[in-house]
């Protein structure tokens, strides 16, 4: 009860402390406010405090209440570390994103769905009705008989759709949807998220990819990694360089051919199967596997999507091959690292030790543990100096700012 508040809020000063009197007596102090304190053991924590003026009998008072939100602020950084990789995806993203609310009203949006759409910025189209989005009045109102009933019972909406550019001119995209409220049926006026791409490359692909093969052929064997267009029957319609160089049979030979002309019976098979499920499921298919073939074991990175006419019926497939197999190998012998370095720090006879910069031991092998008198867990967590360098050899206390221990954790270099 002795203490004074400079003594556990490292924040106040004698000169603060005296400001924080006088505020209080003008009623001009801010009354609940965020700081830190210190613990009796020297540890700070963050603590929201509430301070009231009061005067009794001559006497002056400052009644208040001190309340640990340590647990709190570390949820809000939490939070806030969450909410700046949610905000850095969304800004960088390769996709359009935009969040409609009320009357279907543009209100935030990423800066990819402003360059599909021609805008200079996402600020541009705040604000506007997506009546400006949709190629005319009837289309609008369409759109939201069809669709907005599946997105108020949170129904997977996926479509192709052709919308409008701010100069009026349009533009094909791949809309996917999603209703903000939780609630069933959802209340849309609350928010729905929409993911937007331009697929005016790919309707283009889809409508002349039989009568222009040449010109595609060209992007087709730029493309480093093995890519593929079958139709329905599994049949190749077009395939480019890495394919004919792995499969030794020239580009033109490819094509009329199925897997079973290409790879062993068993890898034939579970292609064909794959494609019939993407196009019966008019879904996309992404795989890592371990494939055998003449004698070779290689890792394989695959990705496969469904092509549609322009009725939505899937004609075919679209596939692409990476071979990932120096990847597989390279992650693999960094788990076998941490492993083997797991059990040199496990077996050491040598006493090794993990400290934060606050001096929190991270870790602590047996050895170290067991020269202390302490298990792991008693260790793991708790102030390394607290517990095992708190005095000198002769048993004077040892402050812990001569502690060479925490020295070296605190400014990250060398002490003996």
């Amino acid at each position: 009860l002795a203490r004074r508040v400079p003594d556990w809020d490292p924040h106040v000063d004698e000169e603060k402390l005296a400001h924080l009197a006088e505020s209080l007596r003008a009623g001009t102090y801010q009354r609940l406010f965020e700081t830190q304190h210190i613990r009796g053991d020297g540890r700070a924590i963050d603590v929201e405090v509430s301070i009231n003026y009061l005067r009794h009998e001559d006497n002056e008072y400052a009644v208040g209440y001190t309340r640990d939100i340590t647990d709190r602020k570390r949820q809000e950084q939490r939070i806030e570390e969450s909410e700046a990789q949610l905000a850095a995806i969304f800004d960088n993203s390769n996709i359009g994103i935009m969040l409609i609310a009320g009357q279907r009203v543009y209100v935030k949006g990423n800066q990819r769905l402003a360059d599909i759409f021609g805008y200079a910025s996402p600020e541009e189209m705040q604000g506007i009705s997506m009546r400006a989005l949709h190629l005319s009045e009837e289309r609008f109102e369409s759109f939201g008989r069809q669709h907005y009933q599946s997105l108020s019972n949170h129904d997977v909406l996926q479509l192709l759709y052709q919308l409008k550019r701010k100069d009026g001119t349009p533009v094909w995209c791949s809309l996917s949807g999603k209703a903000v409220d939780s609630h069933r049926p959802a209340d849309l006026t609350q928010g729905v998220i929409w993911v937007v791409d331009n697929i005016e490359a790919r309707k283009r692909y889809e409508e002349t990819i039989l009568r222009k093969e040449n010109q595609i052929r060209a992007i087709f064997d730029n493309i480093p990694y093995l890519a593929w267009l079958k139709d329905s029957d599994g049949r190749y319609l077009l395939a480019n360089k890495a394919f004919s160089k792995t499969t030794n049979i020239p580009v033109d030979e490819i094509v009329g051919k199925t897997d079973l002309d290409f790879w062993p019976q068993e890898l034939a098979q579970k292609y064909q199967a794959d494609d019939q499920a993407i196009i019966a499921g008019k879904s996309q298919l992404h795989t890592e596997e371990l494939v055998k073939a003449e004698g070779k074991e290689f890792w394989v990175e695959t990705f496969k999507s469904p092509i549609f006419d322009d009725e939505k019926r899937p004609i075919g497939t679209v596939g692409l091959a990476i071979d990932i197999t120096r990847r597989i190998k390279t992650e693999q012998a960094l788990r076998e690292a941490e492993q083997q370095a797991r059990l040199l720090l496990e077996h050491s006879y040598e006493g090794i030790f993990g400290l934060d910069p606050n001096g929190i031991t991270t870790f602590v092998n047996p050895a170290a543990a067991n020269m202390l008198g302490y298990s792991v867990d008693e260790l793991v967590g708790k102030p390394n100096h607290d517990l095992i360098h708190h005095s000198k050899e002769k048993g004077t206390p040892l402050p812990a700012e001569s502690c060479r221990m925490l020295m070296a954790a605190k400014e990250v270099k060398d002490f003996h």
